[in-house]
């Protein structure tokens, strides 16, 4: 009989994912409001005047002060990076542990060397494209230089969903895209040297996880997917890449 996590390498390595049943509510309701505190302290420190106005604000009505404040300037991706105390709380919680055991994790991986263990969030205002990277791999950012991978390693990425809209906002993918190769190219962007996939987007079809909030995607890093940032409400996820040992 196959161990756990040979099952759901399985599944990843055949589908290019796994889908998982929602997270413990209150591990979720812990996650969102390590975001949620990081996400209000860095919007206070550079708008201090906005105090009132974000008082009681749900970060899914974040676009609600777009007139308000500089987006792009705001979220670099070093200030959507949790702390070592933060990442430390949720390696401690059983979703994470779960995951850790079924796919032989080591630890998380820093691929930009910003904490020793990077866990970071994406937040995307609704019908903003702007917000959102192109069609990629994340095994494309490695090959870029983007991290130093271990021997005797594999990654796995994980994509929590935090607020999003059933079938409206969430994340996108090429069904068996991990099982070929595709062209890219590197550019320079947002500081940056980023995959830019050489292909007409248009030309995939691009399929929607059916994700809600509390649930996460585990998939393999070269499974081509995009985010999705539709609907009425202003999208937030958590991201990070697990290495594990084969």
């Amino acid at each position: 009989m196959k161990r756990e996590f040979e099952v759901i390498l399985d599944t990843i390595n055949n589908d290019g994912f796994t889908l998982s049943k929602p997270i413990n509510s209150d591990e979720y309701d812990a996650i969102k409001s390590l975001v949620e505190s990081q996400w209000r302290n860095r919007i206070l420190k550079c708008y201090p005047y906005l105090e009132q106005t974000i008082k009681n604000l749900e970060m899914d009505a974040y676009h609600e002060l777009d007139n308000l404040l500089e987006h792009k300037l705001l979220w670099p991706k070093k200030e959507r990076v949790l702390d070592s105390k933060a990442v430390s709380k949720i390696k401690s919680m059983s979703f994470f542990k779960t995951l850790a055991n079924e796919l032989n994790v080591l630890r998380i991986a820093n691929e930009e060397s910003m904490q020793p263990e990077e866990i970071y969030w994406r937040i995307v205002r609704p019908d903003s494209r702007s917000d959102i990277g192109p069609l990629h791999a994340d095994s494309w950012f490695w090959e870029l230089g983007h991290g130093v991978m271990p021997e005797g390693c594999f990654r796995v990425k994980v994509w929590l969903a935090l607020y999003c809209e059933l079938n409206l906002s969430g994340l996108g993918y090429v069904e068996n895209s991990h099982k070929r190769s595709w062209p890219y190219i590197g550019v320079l962007r947002d500081g940056f040297i980023k995959p830019q996939i050489q292909i007409d987007e248009t030309k995939v079809e691009i399929k929607q996880f059916n994700i809600q909030p509390g649930q996460y995607v585990a998939f393999h890093d070269n499974l081509l997917h995009v985010g999705i940032g539709g609907g009425l409400a202003t999208r937030v996820n958590l991201e990070f890449t697990l290495l594990c040992e084969k």
